[in-house]
């Protein structure tokens, strides 16, 4: 009877095998990192839209504020609360942690607010680095006010400009009366006795009736002072939001990090 061999595989197959798995590795692997969602990117499209969600809620609710109008409450009234708009921003979203809080900063108004294409304004591309600029800048001064459950955090980069603050407030509270401008050098004109308001005044109106001032809001995905730079945005009485530079950005951009 004859015996039966085991044949075992030669160097030369086990080496074609290798180079074989090799050369897979090195298409498969690429495309199991690309697929691999980035986290930060996840995070920020998320805050992003929680934003936009919330600010469409506030401004079309009959509980917190009137007549489409963040600078308004509900029975008409201007908003003097410094820390309504923390509050009721914080109310309609699931929050980890809410610490809404007054606070001053020694900077001037403009370092809080944009306002656009007027005398004294800037450019919509000036505001959108205007406003990264400013969340940048207040990282490290500001509290963490809203913090979601994730991680994602919101903060205004100065609470005592609510929208409702009157027009004369804002003269008391400035040293830069160029910058205010027109009421400043014509007290007595007609549009100023008015008395109105700094968020939502008729001074500061664009051609189509809408406000030019913007208050600064930022949110932030890994924590503040962390490697990821806040996200600065702008919000109007009514609603309108500017993104910011960095925000237009990562909008662009897929889960996995890439460009659309």
């Amino acid at each position: 009877m004859f015996k039966k061999t085991l044949k075992g595989f030669t160097l030369a197959e086990v080496m074609i095998v290798i180079t074989i798995i090799g050369i897979l590795s090195s298409i498969l692997l690429p495309i199991a990192i690309q697929s691999t969602p980035d986290e930060n990117i996840m995070k920020f499209k998320k805050g992003n839209n929680i934003l936009a969600k919330v600010i469409t809620e506030l401004v079309n609710s009959n509980k917190y504020y009137s007549e489409g109008d963040l600078g308004k409450k509900p029975d008409g009234s201007l908003v003097q609360s410094y820390t309504y708009f923390c509050k009721t921003f914080a109310e309609i979203i699931n929050v980890k942690s809410v610490n809404c809080s007054e606070h001053k900063s020694p900077e001037k108004r403009n370092e809080h607010i944009i306002q656009l294409k007027s005398e004294y304004g800037i450019s919509l591309e000036e505001a959108k680095k205007a406003v990264d600029a400013a969340c940048k800048k207040y990282e490290t001064i500001i509290n963490a006010e809203i913090e979601l459950t994730d991680g994602i955090i919101f903060y205004q980069t100065h609470p005592n400009y609510p929208f409702g603050m009157e027009y004369s407030q804002a003269l008391e509270n400035s040293e830069d009366e160029e910058y205010v401008g027109f009421c400043t050098r014509y007290p007595n004109h007609e549009i100023c006795q008015k008395g109105y308001r700094l968020f939502g005044s008729t001074a500061f109106v664009d051609e189509d009736g809408f406000d030019r001032i913007y208050k600064i809001f930022c949110m932030d995905i890994d924590g503040i002072n962390k490697k990821e730079d806040p996200f600065g945005y702008g919000i109007r009485a009514d609603g309108k939001i500017i993104t910011g530079a960095k925000a237009d950005e990562w909008i662009k951009k897929n889960i996995q990090g890439e460009n659309k």
